[in-house]
């Protein structure tokens, strides 16, 4: 075993930090070494704050493209909670084209009509709008530990308990 330290420099504040692998031989060690001096220039503080800035960035476009109420609870809590349901939402939304590209599949087919599968897009963007319907954001920490499908599952169940979702029909063929 080999131990390979890359003294390197961060490009957006100037940083010197270094990363450390552990690689099978010296021969390996000095190459990554070698390869992570050149190709490696993000400290770990520039990147938290680089992913960070494009999650906040996602978040408020889908908060303003859903029209969601604002998140209730402290500042710190509220911006851990957003984090949570944005990994729900993205989850919902990549269910959801799953599921319609199975939808114009069956369009293509002659299985369904054009109205079945209006239809079923425009359910799955209610169930994802129901995703902004719990405002607390102690509600989504508690359920941090939770899958994000677990989580949309909760919340998608109860709109269709409370009669704001509606069910859809069996599959009206064509």
């Amino acid at each position: 075993m080999a131990k390979a330290t890359a003294n390197c420099t961060c490009k957006e504040c100037g940083k010197h930090f270094e990363k450390v692998k552990i690689l099978r031989n010296c021969a390996e060690a000095e190459s990554w070494r070698k390869w992570a001096e050149e190709h490696i220039d993000t400290c770990p503080d520039c990147w938290r704050d680089a992913y960070r800035a494009a999650d906040r960035s996602e978040i408020d476009a889908l908060r303003k493209e859903y029209d969601a109420p604002p998140m209730t609870g402290s500042d710190k809590q509220i911006a851990w909670a957003e984090q949570i349901q944005l990994r729900a939402v993205q989850a919902m939304r990549k269910f959801a084209d799953n599921a319609l590209a199975i939808s114009r599949k069956e369009l293509v087919d002659g299985k369904i009509t054009e109205d079945v599968h209006q239809e079923r897009i425009a359910q799955n963007e209610r169930y994802i709008r129901y995703l902004y319907i719990e405002t607390s954001a102690s509600w989504w920490i508690d359920r941090r530990d939770k899958s994000e499908m677990d989580v949309c599952r909760e919340l998608v169940l109860r709109g269709v308990q409370a009669g704001h979702i509606q069910v859809p029909a069996p599959n009206k063929g064509v």
